[in-house]
């Protein structure tokens, strides 16, 4: 009886429950559910001649898509190379599947699920972490499971910005204490894993928030403040992890300014950006075009056998560990400003939710701290949760609209 009333409606909504709440697990489970919902997307589109887009959006990125491929005509890059730098961004194809068939009344489960997915990875992160087991990559020095720990500790930031929301919109004590708790759950998991991208982002962000709903309300919002403060004082104080990782920080910049030597994970991010420097000052045509994909690396390895000695560790690196810093060597000015248009075009989305306005907002405002220092928006599993939260935001819209 069940499959008998049960739609393509419904099976493609399921496919997406699937999607969302294996997010966080291994990038085949979610990679096979995305194809499967693309051919039928496709297929909808061979029969009917039309795919619903999010216009404003898929216009701007469309166009950055294609400056990025067609970039090989006026650099030394070869087609297959452009093709293969902008093959990665089918991962946010999703996004426009989720905005099309979503139903309205499982946008709110959406996130449910997605909450459920990551609370199994924090589970497994943890014994990890406290040697109960070992399960997937990860260890007790890097408990990250699934996934690379930069990435990780995006997933658990945007996690933990979910839960703050929740938690202040939330009229229900013992649902809010549910909250409370899956918080601290979270938070001790960003703070336990190496990933220092996502624990600033989460700080940064966690600001937003606070200032957003606080702003006029100076007691509640210094409360909050010193909360967050607290978890960062805290984790400092008697987290073994994140101490390290935070002297970490200062021993970097002593072995820096002192021995001048690059040889850390700062210093290798600190010379891509005196190797980004020399490269878009090299020409006009390198810093308004661009040298094209792949080539910024093959300078930054000429420039530093020629120029800078001291950056050799960089030569270890395969990319420039800055999203904007990858993009304006790549593509230029033009392209930067292209990609920067993107994120303008996010940001002017109105969503009246409140709660899927603010996970909107602080989700992108994540992306954008933690792209300049790593590469989120080009690698499988940071863009998969992109297009969850693109999807879902797009199709709150929607609704929205139709509404009126």
């Amino acid at each position: 009886m069940f499959f008998i009333k049960t739609t393509k409606i419904d099976i493609i909504n399921y496919l997406i429950f699937i999607y969302i709440f294996t997010l966080s697990f291994q990038g085949e489970i979610k990679r096979a559910i995305s194809i499967i919902l693309i051919i039928i997307w496709l297929y909808d589109f061979i029969k009917d001649k039309k795919i619903i887009l999010f216009k404003p959006i898929s216009i701007s990125f469309l166009i950055f898509i294609l400056y990025c491929l067609l970039s090989f005509i006026w650099t030394s890059s070869t087609f297959f190379e452009s093709f293969d730098y902008i093959h990665k961004y089918w991962y946010l194809l999703p996004a426009f599947i989720i905005y099309e068939y979503l139903k309205k009344e499982y946008i709110h489960k959406t996130i449910f699920l997605f909450l459920s997915g990551i609370f199994i990875s924090e589970i497994f992160s943890c014994g990890n972490y406290i040697t109960l087991w070992e399960i997937g990559g990860g260890d007790n020095n890097n408990p990250s499971v699934f996934m690379h720990h930069v990435f990780f500790s995006i997933f658990l930031a945007i996690t933990s910005l979910i839960l703050q929301i929740k938690i202040i919109l939330e009229k229900k004590i013992q649902i809010r204490l549910i909250y409370i708790s899956l918080l601290i759950i979270t938070l001790i998991t960003l703070f336990i894993n190496i990933g220092r991208t996502g624990q600033i982002s989460f700080f940064l962000s966690s600001l937003f928030i606070i200032i957003y709903f606080y702003k006029d309300k100076w007691k509640k919002f210094l409360i909050f403040l010193l909360f967050t403060l607290s978890i960062i004082a805290l984790n400092y104080k008697f987290n073994s992890t994140f101490n390290s990782r935070v002297n970490l920080i200062k021993s970097d910049f002593e072995q820096i300014l002192i021995k001048k030597d690059y040889y850390n994970s700062l210093g290798g991010r600190i010379g891509f950006w005196i190797l980004t420097k020399d490269i878009i000052g090299q020409s006009n045509k390198n810093l308004l075009f661009g040298v094209g994909v792949n080539k910024n690396m093959d300078i930054s390895h000429k420039l530093i056998n020629e120029k800078y000695p001291e950056l050799y560790y960089n030569k270890t690196l395969n990319h420039f560990h800055s999203m904007y810093l990858e993009i304006i060597t790549q593509f230029g000015l033009i392209g930067l400003i292209l990609f920067i248009l993107i994120l303008i075009s996010l940001f002017k989305i109105k969503i009246e939710n409140m709660e899927i306005r603010l996970i909107y907002y602080s989700s992108i405002l994540t992306f954008i701290v933690s792209s300049i220092v790593d590469i989120p928006f080009y690698k499988d599993a940071p863009l998969s949760l992109f297009a969850f939260i693109l999807g879902v935001s797009f199709s709150c819209r929607k609704y929205e609209l139709l509404k009126k």
